[in-house]
């Protein structure tokens, strides 16, 4: 879990940054920071990989012997890479594009798409793991 998670945090401290850099009035560093708004480009090239690091260690899991012993559909957590992938994406989009508040946490609480891309991502891991089946009877 701490190599899926620590790429999504990255992802993540990647989005603020852009974010910020995105609304930054002028070309200069800005305050207190090494960086600026002409580091936009190496900060999202740094979001993207971060972002598919996190899609291909997802993956690998779902190979794992601890996957297998746990998710019987595996499949769904193939198809849970999906959402996860779209919720991640466009979190580094609007981040690019400035669209989001400065902490992508907080944003990402709020978001209605981003909550529902994140549920249909657990609703496929919780399928793949029987307990749909279990609690519902699906």
């Amino acid at each position: 879990m701490l190599f899926f998670i620590f790429p999504v945090f990255l992802t993540l401290g990647a989005v603020k940054r852009l974010t910020e850099l995105t609304l930054a009035r002028n070309d200069e560093r800005l305050p207190g920071r090494g960086y600026g708004r002409p580091d936009r480009g190496k900060l999202l090239n740094f979001a993207v990989v971060s972002m598919i690091s996190a899609l291909v260690i997802f993956f690998i899991y779902s190979q794992s012997a601890q996957a297998m012993a746990l998710y019987p559909d595996r499949w769904f957590l193939w198809l849970a890479i999906l959402p996860l992938a779209a919720w991640l994406f466009r979190m580094v989009r609007l981040g690019y594009y400035g669209k989001q508040d400065y902490d992508p946490i907080v944003f990402a609480l709020s978001d209605k798409r981003g909550i529902g891309l994140i549920l249909i991502t657990l609703s496929l891991m919780f399928y793949a793991a029987g307990l749909w089946a279990q609690w519902f009877g699906f």
